[in-house]
C-alpha cells in the first residue's frame, strides 16, 4: 500500500483471500504449464492499482494472466493512494456576506448551488497525481475586486497558484478574503459667516 490499508480481496485462479494489511497473501498449486489468472478483484475506487509478477515491472492494473507457468511465481499488487486536496473558505471579518465558488483543478464546488461562506469547504477531493490550481470565483453577486485575497496550504507547497501532488499526498488549502475597506472624510467649508452645523456620515 501507498497510503491507508484497506481490505481487498486477492485471487489466484478460483482461489480467493481477503487481505487487509501489506503482506497479506493467496497462494495455490497448479499444474506446471498451466495458464492462471491472478490479481485483485475489486481496486477501491480511491487507489490506483500496479501488478508485477516475477521480475516483470510493475505496470497498471490489478490483474494478470500467466502462460505457462513452469516455475514458482509471485506477483505483487500493490495499492496507490490517490492524491487528496481540500479546499477551505475563510473571510475577514467572519460574518462578511460574500459567498464564493472554490476550484480544484479545472473542477468548480459550488455547495450544491449555494456557494460557500465563511468556514465552508470542499472536503477532500481524490485526484490524479499532477499539478491543480487552487482557485475561487464570486458566486452570485459577489465581486471578488472587493476584497484582498491570499491563499495558504499544508501538505505540498503552493507554487504560482498551484500544488503538485503524488500518491498518498494529503493536501489542505484555506483562501482567506478579506473586505476592502475605505475611510470617508466630509469637510465644511464657508463662504460668508461660518455657522454651526453638524456633519455626518451614514444615519
Amino acid at each position: 500500500y501507498v497510503g491507508t490499508p484497506t481490505t481487498v480481496e486477492l485471487y489466484v485462479g478460483e482461489k480467493k483471500q481477503s487481505v487487509s494489511s501489506p503482506g497479506g497473501s493467496v497462494s495455490d498449486q497448479i499444474e506446471a504449464g498451466s495458464n492462471v489468472s491472478v490479481g485483485e478483484s475489486a481496486v477501491p475506487t480511491s487507489y490506483d492499482a500496479f501488478i508485477a509478477c516475477g521480475t516483470d515491472a510493475a505496470a497498471p492494473g490489478s490483474s494478470k494472466q500467466l502462460t505457462n507457468v513452469t516455475v514458482d511465481t509471485t506477483c505483487v499488487v500493490t495499492n496507490k493512494e490517490k492524491p487528496k486536496i481540500k479546499v477551505t473558505k475563510e473571510l475577514s471579518p467572519a460574518n462578511d456576506p460574500g459567498l464564493f465558488d472554490l476550484k480544484i483543478g479545472g473542477t468548480t464546488y459550488d455547495n450544491g448551488g449555494a456557494g460557500f461562506g465563511d468556514g465552508g469547504t470542499t472536503g477532500f477531493q481524490y485526484v490524479s497525481p499532477g499539478s491543480y490550481a487552487i482557485g475561487e470565483a464570486g458566486h452570485g453577486s459577489t465581486d471578488l475586486a472587493q476584497y484582498a485575497r491570499g491563499t495558504q496550504c499544508t501538505g505540498a507547497t503552493l507554487s504560482n497558484g498551484s500544488v503538485t501532488v503524488d500518491y498518498g499526498s494529503v493536501v489542505e488549502c484555506t483562501i482567506t478574503n478579506t473586505r476592502n475597506t475605505g475611510s470617508v472624510t466630509v469637510v465644511k467649508r464657508y463662504v460668508g459667516d461660518p455657522t454651526s452645523v453638524t456633519l455626518f456620515i451614514g444615519g
